[in-house]
């Protein structure tokens, strides 16, 4: 089993044979926002339910990429606000790293944009919810040794990435996820 802040291994295969070390750095910051995203959540069960639904927004948008509806994802919603809270949760810096982009109160999927990201995004958030419970408390665990302070013996980040300032929100996206 992969851990917190380590990509599964065929992950990082398939960089190292796709784009070398622009593309491992691309899946450090896909991780890095994975783990922002796990830390936000309460409890292991909500820690699902946020994965589940960057994952289900992403793979629909994937097996379904001609329908408008996929396309966008409204930031402004009240369900977005409930689903993520805040845009220092990470969802909206994984959406980003799909592929989706900052328009107003929408991130939007440019029509004719490759669909690569947007894979990669998807296999990523697939192979956490599999491991989810084990890396949510990973990432609390990481959380609260930050807040312990230098003396933690906490390794720094893995990789660095700015916060896009916009949020993202499961807009009328409906569909689940394959088994």
């Amino acid at each position: 089993a992969s851990g917190v802040g380590v990509a599964p291994p065929q992950i990082f295969a398939a960089a190292a044979g796709a784009g070398g070390e622009a593309l491992r750095q691309w899946f450090g910051l896909v991780d890095k926002n994975l783990r922002r995203l796990l830390r936000s959540a309460t409890t292991n069960k909500e820690a699902r339910r946020v994965l589940q639904t960057v994952s289900m927004i992403v793979h629909n948008l994937v097996t379904n990429p001609t329908e408008e509806k996929y396309r966008e994802v409204n930031i402004a919603s009240a369900r977005f606000r409930e689903t993520f809270g805040t845009p220092s949760s990470g969802a909206a810096e994984l959406l980003q790293l799909a592929g989706f982009e900052c328009r107003e109160q929408s991130f939007v999927f440019p029509a004719g944009r490759s669909l690569d990201d947007a894979e990669r995004v998807r296999d990523f958030m697939q192979d956490a919810l599999r491991e989810c419970d084990q890396r949510w408390e990973q990432a609390c665990a990481e959380d609260e040794k930050s807040l312990a302070g230098p003396s933690s013996g906490a390794p720094p980040p893995a990789a660095s990435g700015a916060a896009s300032g916009g949020g993202t929100s499961p807009t009328g996206a409906t569909g689940s996820l394959p088994t």
